[in-house]
Protein backbone atom coordinates (compact mmCIF):
# COMPACT_ATOMS: atom_id res chain seq x y z
CA UNK A 1 0.00 0.00 0.00
CA UNK A 2 1.28 3.38 -0.86
CA UNK A 3 0.20 6.97 0.46
CA UNK A 4 0.31 9.77 -2.19
CA UNK A 5 -0.19 13.64 -0.28
CA UNK A 6 -3.50 14.78 -0.54
CA UNK A 7 -4.73 18.76 -1.62
CA UNK A 8 -5.30 19.33 2.00
CA UNK A 9 -3.14 19.26 4.85
CA UNK A 10 -3.35 16.54 7.21
CA UNK A 11 -4.96 14.14 5.08
CA UNK A 12 -3.57 11.48 2.48
CA UNK A 13 -5.09 9.80 -0.18
CA UNK A 14 -4.42 5.70 0.15
CA UNK A 15 -3.31 4.03 -3.38
CA UNK A 16 -3.83 0.20 -3.39
CA UNK A 17 -0.74 -1.79 -5.32
CA UNK A 18 -2.92 -3.59 -8.73
CA UNK A 19 -2.01 -6.98 -9.21
CA UNK A 20 -2.83 -9.53 -12.14
CA UNK A 21 -3.27 -12.92 -11.99
CA UNK A 22 -1.33 -15.05 -14.38
CA UNK A 23 -0.75 -18.64 -14.92
CA UNK A 24 2.85 -18.48 -13.17
CA UNK A 25 1.30 -16.58 -10.66
CA UNK A 26 0.63 -18.77 -6.89
CA UNK A 27 -2.46 -20.77 -6.46
CA UNK A 28 -4.59 -21.57 -3.26
CA UNK A 29 -6.83 -24.78 -3.24
CA UNK A 30 -10.29 -24.24 -2.09
CA UNK A 31 -9.46 -25.22 1.27
CA UNK A 32 -7.04 -22.84 1.53
CA UNK A 33 -8.96 -19.98 0.70
CA UNK A 34 -11.75 -20.78 2.80
CA UNK A 35 -9.64 -21.32 5.62
CA UNK A 36 -7.95 -17.93 5.02
CA UNK A 37 -11.67 -16.53 5.10
CA UNK A 38 -12.61 -18.23 8.27
CA UNK A 39 -9.76 -17.10 10.09
CA UNK A 40 -8.97 -13.83 8.83
CA UNK A 41 -12.84 -12.48 9.67
CA UNK A 42 -13.47 -15.35 12.68
CA UNK A 43 -16.97 -16.67 10.48
CA UNK A 44 -17.79 -19.90 9.26
CA UNK A 45 -18.11 -19.58 5.56
CA UNK A 46 -19.01 -23.47 3.87
CA UNK A 47 -18.33 -23.37 0.24
CA UNK A 48 -16.51 -20.99 -2.23
CA UNK A 49 -19.99 -20.76 -3.88
CA UNK A 50 -20.89 -18.60 -0.70
CA UNK A 51 -18.46 -15.67 -1.31
CA UNK A 52 -20.81 -14.84 -4.50
CA UNK A 53 -22.62 -12.06 -1.31
CA UNK A 54 -19.44 -10.04 -1.39
CA UNK A 55 -20.01 -9.46 1.68
CA UNK A 56 -16.44 -11.07 2.99
CA UNK A 57 -14.67 -8.98 0.31
CA UNK A 58 -15.98 -6.28 1.76
CA UNK A 59 -14.77 -6.61 5.21
CA UNK A 60 -11.32 -8.00 4.00
CA UNK A 61 -11.23 -4.30 2.37
CA UNK A 62 -11.54 -3.25 5.68
CA UNK A 63 -9.03 -4.91 7.35
CA UNK A 64 -6.38 -3.89 4.71
CA UNK A 65 -7.71 -0.51 4.47
CA UNK A 66 -9.73 0.74 7.19
CA UNK A 67 -12.50 3.54 6.68
CA UNK A 68 -12.79 2.49 2.79
CA UNK A 69 -15.56 0.57 3.34
CA UNK A 70 -19.22 1.73 4.66
CA UNK A 71 -19.21 -1.23 6.73
CA UNK A 72 -22.82 -0.25 8.16
CA UNK A 73 -24.26 -0.60 4.40
CA UNK A 74 -22.54 -4.07 3.90
CA UNK A 75 -25.49 -6.82 3.53
CA UNK A 76 -23.35 -9.87 5.31
CA UNK A 77 -26.19 -12.29 5.78
CA UNK A 78 -28.34 -12.06 2.70
CA UNK A 79 -30.08 -14.27 0.12
CA UNK A 80 -30.90 -12.15 -3.06
CA UNK A 81 -28.90 -11.04 -5.75
CA UNK A 82 -29.96 -7.63 -5.16
CA UNK A 83 -28.49 -8.01 -2.28
CA UNK A 84 -25.19 -9.09 -3.55
CA UNK A 85 -25.19 -6.61 -6.72
CA UNK A 86 -25.16 -3.91 -3.53
CA UNK A 87 -22.59 -5.22 -1.92
CA UNK A 88 -20.41 -5.68 -4.89
CA UNK A 89 -20.79 -2.01 -5.48
CA UNK A 90 -19.46 -1.14 -2.67
CA UNK A 91 -16.62 -3.09 -3.30
CA UNK A 92 -16.02 -1.30 -6.32
CA UNK A 93 -16.28 2.07 -5.07
CA UNK A 94 -13.89 1.17 -2.82
CA UNK A 95 -11.49 0.01 -5.39
CA UNK A 96 -12.18 3.31 -7.56
CA UNK A 97 -11.22 5.09 -4.71
CA UNK A 98 -7.80 3.15 -3.54
CA UNK A 99 -7.28 3.51 -8.24
CA UNK A 100 -7.74 -0.82 -8.69
CA UNK A 101 -7.66 -1.48 -12.31
CA UNK A 102 -9.21 -4.94 -12.24
CA UNK A 103 -13.18 -5.56 -13.11
CA UNK A 104 -15.17 -7.24 -11.45
CA UNK A 105 -17.70 -9.59 -13.16
CA UNK A 106 -20.77 -8.49 -10.78
CA UNK A 107 -23.04 -10.52 -13.19
CA UNK A 108 -21.26 -13.55 -13.13
CA UNK A 109 -20.18 -13.64 -9.84
CA UNK A 110 -23.86 -12.91 -8.20
CA UNK A 111 -25.00 -16.45 -9.96
CA UNK A 112 -23.16 -18.08 -7.57
CA UNK A 113 -21.34 -20.41 -9.79
CA UNK A 114 -18.10 -22.12 -8.79
CA UNK A 115 -15.31 -21.70 -11.12
CA UNK A 116 -16.29 -17.74 -11.88
CA UNK A 117 -15.89 -17.30 -7.99
CA UNK A 118 -13.23 -19.63 -7.42
CA UNK A 119 -11.25 -17.56 -10.29
CA UNK A 120 -12.02 -14.19 -8.91
CA UNK A 121 -11.26 -15.76 -4.40
CA UNK A 122 -8.09 -16.68 -5.98
CA UNK A 123 -6.78 -13.39 -7.37
CA UNK A 124 -8.01 -11.37 -4.33
CA UNK A 125 -5.90 -13.50 -1.99
CA UNK A 126 -3.51 -12.72 -4.07
CA UNK A 127 -4.22 -8.83 -4.26
CA UNK A 128 -4.72 -9.52 -0.11
CA UNK A 129 -1.24 -10.64 0.30
CA UNK A 130 0.73 -8.13 -1.98
CA UNK A 131 -1.58 -5.39 0.08
CA UNK A 132 -1.12 -6.80 3.80
CA UNK A 133 0.55 -4.85 6.07
CA UNK A 134 -0.87 -5.75 9.75
CA UNK A 135 -3.80 -6.16 11.16
CA UNK A 136 -5.18 -2.85 12.25
CA UNK A 137 -4.58 -2.41 16.68
CA UNK A 138 -7.65 -3.61 18.52
CA UNK A 139 -9.66 -4.81 15.09
CA UNK A 140 -12.75 -7.22 16.44
CA UNK A 141 -14.16 -8.79 12.88
CA UNK A 142 -17.35 -9.52 14.61
CA UNK A 143 -17.55 -6.28 16.41
CA UNK A 144 -17.16 -4.75 12.83
CA UNK A 145 -19.73 -6.37 11.47
CA UNK A 146 -22.50 -5.07 14.02
CA UNK A 147 -22.46 -9.06 15.46
CA UNK A 148 -23.89 -10.42 12.44
CA UNK A 149 -22.74 -13.85 10.65
CA UNK A 150 -21.22 -14.16 7.38
CA UNK A 151 -23.16 -16.08 5.26
CA UNK A 152 -26.58 -17.39 3.31
CA UNK A 153 -29.53 -16.30 4.94
CA UNK A 154 -32.50 -13.70 5.46
CA UNK A 155 -30.97 -9.90 5.85
CA UNK A 156 -30.92 -8.93 9.07
CA UNK A 157 -31.38 -5.00 9.95
CA UNK A 158 -28.26 -3.58 12.00
CA UNK A 159 -29.57 -2.11 15.79
CA UNK A 160 -27.82 0.42 17.04
CA UNK A 161 -25.75 0.60 20.00
CA UNK A 162 -27.34 3.74 21.58
CA UNK A 163 -30.46 2.28 21.28
CA UNK A 164 -32.45 0.96 24.30
CA UNK A 165 -33.84 -2.49 24.26
CA UNK A 166 -37.46 -1.20 25.32
CA UNK A 167 -38.10 0.85 22.17
CA UNK A 168 -37.54 -2.61 20.28
CA UNK A 169 -39.88 -4.44 22.65
CA UNK A 170 -42.98 -1.43 21.98
CA UNK A 171 -43.37 -3.34 18.35
CA UNK A 172 -44.31 -6.74 20.09
CA UNK A 173 -47.37 -5.54 22.16
CA UNK A 174 -48.89 -3.47 19.60
CA UNK A 175 -48.79 -7.42 17.58
CA UNK A 176 -51.43 -7.61 20.21
CA UNK A 177 -53.61 -5.37 18.75
CA UNK A 178 -54.46 -7.09 15.42
CA UNK A 179 -55.37 -10.44 17.60
CA UNK A 180 -58.13 -8.26 19.38
CA UNK A 181 -59.25 -7.25 15.89
CA UNK A 182 -59.88 -10.41 14.56
CA UNK A 183 -62.05 -11.60 17.11
CA UNK A 184 -64.20 -8.51 16.27
CA UNK A 185 -64.13 -10.04 12.75
CA UNK A 186 -65.22 -13.57 13.77
CA UNK A 187 -67.92 -12.09 15.72
CA UNK A 188 -69.21 -9.80 12.69
CA UNK A 189 -69.14 -12.54 10.84
CA UNK A 190 -71.53 -14.30 12.52
CA UNK A 191 -74.34 -12.01 12.01
CA UNK A 192 -74.36 -12.70 7.66
CA UNK A 193 -75.35 -15.98 9.62
CA UNK A 194 -78.58 -15.01 11.81
CA UNK A 195 -79.95 -12.76 8.92
CA UNK A 196 -79.73 -15.63 6.15
CA UNK A 197 -82.36 -17.31 8.30
CA UNK A 198 -84.62 -14.46 8.06
CA UNK A 199 -85.22 -15.46 3.48
CA UNK A 200 -85.73 -18.88 4.83
CA UNK A 201 -89.00 -17.80 6.48
CA UNK A 202 -89.90 -15.48 3.73
CA UNK A 203 -89.92 -18.24 1.37
CA UNK A 204 -92.37 -19.81 3.39
CA UNK A 205 -95.17 -17.11 2.20
CA UNK A 206 -95.66 -17.57 -1.27
CA UNK A 207 -96.15 -21.02 -0.70
CA UNK A 208 -99.56 -19.97 0.66
CA UNK A 209 -100.02 -17.25 -1.39
CA UNK A 210 -99.60 -20.11 -4.28
CA UNK A 211 -102.80 -21.83 -2.51
CA UNK A 212 -104.94 -18.78 -3.17
CA UNK A 213 -105.14 -19.47 -6.60
CA UNK A 214 -106.36 -22.28 -6.30
CA UNK A 215 -109.03 -21.66 -4.09
CA UNK A 216 -110.03 -18.95 -6.69
CA UNK A 217 -110.09 -21.40 -9.57
CA UNK A 218 -112.84 -23.37 -8.44
CA UNK A 219 -114.97 -20.64 -8.42
CA UNK A 220 -115.02 -20.26 -12.27
CA UNK A 221 -116.25 -24.14 -11.83
CA UNK A 222 -118.98 -22.96 -10.12
CA UNK A 223 -120.12 -20.32 -12.02
CA UNK A 224 -119.85 -22.29 -14.95
CA UNK A 225 -122.84 -24.23 -14.17
CA UNK A 226 -125.04 -21.53 -13.46
CA UNK A 227 -125.00 -20.79 -17.86
CA UNK A 228 -126.24 -24.48 -18.36
CA UNK A 229 -129.22 -24.06 -16.02
CA UNK A 230 -130.09 -21.00 -17.63
CA UNK A 231 -130.17 -22.40 -20.76
CA UNK A 232 -132.58 -25.09 -19.56
CA UNK A 233 -134.82 -22.54 -18.93
CA UNK A 234 -135.83 -21.67 -22.76
CA UNK A 235 -135.97 -25.23 -23.38
CA UNK A 236 -138.96 -25.80 -21.12
CA UNK A 237 -140.14 -22.70 -22.48
CA UNK A 238 -140.30 -23.66 -26.18
CA UNK A 239 -142.12 -26.70 -24.93
CA UNK A 240 -145.69 -24.68 -23.95
CA UNK A 241 -146.48 -23.06 -27.44
CA UNK A 242 -145.63 -26.35 -29.35
CA UNK A 243 -148.67 -28.22 -26.51
CA UNK A 244 -150.70 -25.20 -26.98
CA UNK A 245 -153.68 -25.46 -29.31
CA UNK A 246 -154.08 -22.20 -30.79
CA UNK A 247 -157.34 -20.75 -31.25
CA UNK A 248 -157.85 -19.02 -35.09
CA UNK A 249 -159.90 -15.92 -35.50
CA UNK A 250 -161.71 -16.45 -38.79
Amino acid sequence: MTENPGTSQGTTKKTAKNVISTNSSKKWSRIQILSFVNETLDCVVHKIEDLRTGAAYCQLMDVLFPGTIRMRKVKFLCNQQFEYIDNFRLLQQCFHELKVNTPVNVVQLVKGRFQDNYEFAQWFRLFYDINFDKIPDGYDPIAARFDVPIGIGPSIQYRPASTPRSVHETPRSDRETPQSVRETLRNVRETPRNVRETPRNVRETPRIVRETPRIVRETPRNVRETPRNVRETPRRQNLSPRNTNPTFIK
